[in-house]
């Protein structure tokens, strides 16, 4: 079901424009008269039928409305993004599908990525969130320095990557049902005191498995162990 993302969904009417727009004249060639879906990323999924095409918008008549019950538990990645914009895209692409409640990027001491285009990362989510059927859009946060980001955290849901072979395996910690915040360093990874810090504040150390990973995969891979768990 390809669903379409509406940033005026109402009881009566919904609006495409934008990149909403041109997928659903442009590429797929809809017409007035077609059935679709709608949502505003909040929970609401809408079925309607194209009333209007303009020249820049399409206007949809909507039939039904649906709220859908959020998804629980939760998982919110806090991660120090790659200097790789493509790298950047296919992580949250992979990380939406997966179904991420919460994505927030770091900027840590030895971060690659120290700036990030927050509007068109958003962008890729909305893209990533309609394509793969999700009605629940996930929250992507602006650019925070690890201390801020530490400072904030409910360290009882934190967790964070960082090889070592005597840490405990994700997939053998007791995540079901539970809400976590999976911290993810850059590919220098984390500094001495950066470590320290967290270990200071009893923030769990955890392995993704007996190999190094980058930073992307170990994103994914986190995200996909949280996943199974959770069905």
């Amino acid at each position: 079901m390809i669903i379409f993302h509406s940033t005026d969904l109402d009881k009566a009417t919904g609006t495409l424009q934008g990149d909403e727009y041109r997928h659903c004249i442009k590429v797929l060639r809809h017409k007035v008269g077609d059935s679709i879906f709608l949502t505003d990323g909040k929970g609401t999924l809408a079925s309607g039928v194209i009333e209007q095409i303009n020249k820049r918008s399409v206007q949809v008549e909507i039939g039904s409305l649906e709220l859908k019950d959020v998804i629980v538990p939760s998982i919110e990645l806090a991660v120090c993004l790659p200097k790789s914009s493509a790298r950047v895209e296919f992580m949250l692409e992979k990380l939406v599908e997966l179904g991420v409640s919460i994505i927030t990027p770091l900027v840590s001491q030895r971060s690659e990525r120290r700036k990030i285009n927050l509007d068109r990362l958003s962008k890729k989510i909305v893209s990533a969130s309609t394509q793969s059927g999700h009605v629940h859009f996930p929250i992507m946060n602006e650019l925070i320095s690890f201390e801020e980001f530490i400072e904030s955290l409910d360290y009882t849901k934190g967790l964070y990557c960082h090889y070592k072979k005597d840490n405990p395996q994700l997939k053998d910690i007791d995540i079901k049902n539970k809400d976590i915040t999976i911290i993810v360093g850059p590919e220098g990874d984390f500094s001495e005191e950066e470590l320290a810090l967290m270990d200071n504040k009893s923030i769990k150390s955890i392995n993704l498995g007996n190999h190094r990973l980058r930073t992307e995969t170990a994103a994914i891979a986190a995200c996909t162990i949280w996943r199974i768990m959770n069905g």
